[in-house]
């Protein structure tokens, strides 16, 4: 397993701040000029966080407690119960895929690792192979001469 050094890490991030000249300053959406983006993730996820509430939503609030709401409500309740008889063994063997397919992954996780250990081991063999090999060789070209 692979030591990590988080003392390093955290000194490399010290530095690189310091290096940059950052202050602990708290900076806002406001302040940062979508013209000067460069990358487009950024300019999209500024653009997201500048958008009011009522360009984020689609559609019109219909309001708690109106006949439209309770009667959608009403409608979505009656056709869940008149779908449940079919529905519900869809999803008991959707669970059951689900398991099995979570069990195999685990077990091929296991096979890699076993996998792993036996190449490790095999390449130490070759490893040990080849120095024989070399001895014997030059063994050789001794009684030659």
């Amino acid at each position: 397993m692979k030591q990590i050094d988080i003392d390093k890490i955290i000194s490399e991030i010290r530095a690189e701040i310091k290096e940059n000249g950052y202050t602990s300053d708290l900076l806002s959406f406001k302040d940062i000029n979508i013209a000067e983006a460069t990358n487009l993730e950024e300019i999209i996820s500024l653009s997201y966080f500048t958008r009011s509430k009522a360009e984020i939503e689609e559609y019109p609030d219909w309001g708690n407690g109106s006949s439209f709401a309770s009667i959608k409500v009403f409608v979505k309740k009656a056709i869940r119960k008149c779908l449940k008889f079919y529905i519900v063994p869809i999803v008991e063997k959707q669970n059951q895929y689900n398991v099995l397919a979570a069990d195999r992954i685990v077990d091929y996780c296991k096979l890699l690792e076993q996998k792993e250990d036996q190449i490790i081991n095999l390449r130490k063999r070759i490893l040990e192979l080849e120095k024989k090999y070399d001895k014997l060789e030059k063994m050789l070209q001794r009684k030659k001469e």
